[in-house]
């Protein structure tokens, strides 16, 4: 095991929704250290940015104003094998983890987390400024 950087995004739904609180109950109860909790607005440009293959086709417009329709959440945290706990923890949208408890839908799933220690500097890049 390795000790690993990796974040939580939690999307506009989850800032409303207790979706922050449960994030950090989740992170502590499994051991990961918080390193800081932000507030982030999105724009068009970010999420387009963010999200090249979801903001385009069918559901791209629903994507985009979903993710800047409210402040985001985003949670730094550390600890041996974050990203693969982080991925835990979010878990899949309408079978495990949090999403389990927030997800709505597959575009309104309330949370994101880096699949790679590369995604996580390329996407937390795209998120801070």
């Amino acid at each position: 095991m390795s000790i690993e950087k990796s974040f939580i995004l939690i999307k506009p739904d989850g800032m409303i929704n207790g979706g922050v609180d449960s994030a950090i109950s989740e992170i502590t109860n499994n051991g990961l250290d918080i390193n800081e909790i932000k507030r982030i607005k999105l724009d068009t440009d970010a999420v387009k940015n963010f999200y090249p293959e979801r903001t385009r086709g069918s559901f791209g417009r629903v994507n985009i104003d979903y993710m800047t329709s409210g402040d985001c959440g985003l949670i730094l945290v550390n600890g041996e094998n974050a990203i693969n706990e982080m991925l835990d923890i979010k878990g899949k949208t309408y079978t495990s983890g949090l999403r389990l408890e927030y997800a709505n839908n597959f575009v309104h799933n309330t949370f994101h987390c880096p699949d790679t220690n590369e995604d996580y500097q390329r996407e937390l890049n795209l998120l801070i400024k």
